[in-house]
């Protein structure tokens, strides 16, 4: 059973400062039950893939990543898988910026950020719409590391 994809209220920068102030911490918990990351990674990207226009095939092609090894992220069986991977599956499903994040956030990885370079270029991209290879391209007329070798 794949659990809905709610909307999160507050935003991280809230539930710090909440958790600062708040000497119990059960009661920080159930306050805040709701804006808890409590889906895994398998769940969500199941959950992705019902909006998605294309089918796993499609999108493994367009994320240049083995049918296999796909095939194990969407059933569960390939846990930890890097930040990179998801970034192609990410251009692979054409999400947007923030699917994008809450799917690195969810695998426990670093969110995309304005301080990096890379990530700039990336968000571009993803903003932009742009493919994975588009994208590589960038990256690498910019110097940065790729998502995956070209």
């Amino acid at each position: 059973m794949v659990k809905q994809v709610r909307k999160l209220k507050k935003t991280t920068t809230e539930l710090w400062e909440t958790l600062k102030n708040n000497k119990n911490i059960e009661a920080y918990i159930e306050e805040n039950k709701d804006e808890l990351l409590d889906m895994d990674l398998h769940s969500y990207l199941n959950t992705l893939l019902k909006e998605c226009p294309y089918s796993k095939s499609e999108i493994f092609k367009n994320a240049n990543i083995q049918q296999s090894y796909g095939y194990h992220l969407f059933a569960g069986t390939k846990k930890n898988p890097s930040r990179n991977h998801l970034l192609q599956i990410a251009f692979g499903m054409q999400l947007d910026l923030d699917k994008t994040q809450r799917l690195l956030r969810i695998a426990g990885l670093s969110e995309l950020h304005p301080r990096s370079k890379r990530d700039i270029i990336i968000i571009y991209c993803i903003d932009n719409k742009r493919t994975l290879d588009e994208c590589c391209v960038m990256l690498e007329q910019k110097g940065c590391e790729q998502i995956y070798n070209i």
